[in-house]
């Protein structure tokens, strides 16, 4: 999917992930319920975990 990305940019729609060589109907099919498309975080802005504390 990365090749596909980087060759045609970001996916415009789930239906976008057929185009990519190796997935077909059958794995689309098993896919397409949980695909999202949309801009993908940044991770720079993402907060850190703090670590649990002790009891």
């Amino acid at each position: 999917m990365a090749d596909y990305r980087k060759e045609n940019g970001d996916f415009k729609s789930v239906e976008d992930l057929k185009k990519v060589k190796g997935i077909g109907e059958g794995i689309f099919g098993k896919l397409k319920d949980e695909a999202t498309v949309g801009s993908a975080p940044n991770a720079k802005a993402a907060k850190p975990a703090a670590p649990a504390a002790k009891k």
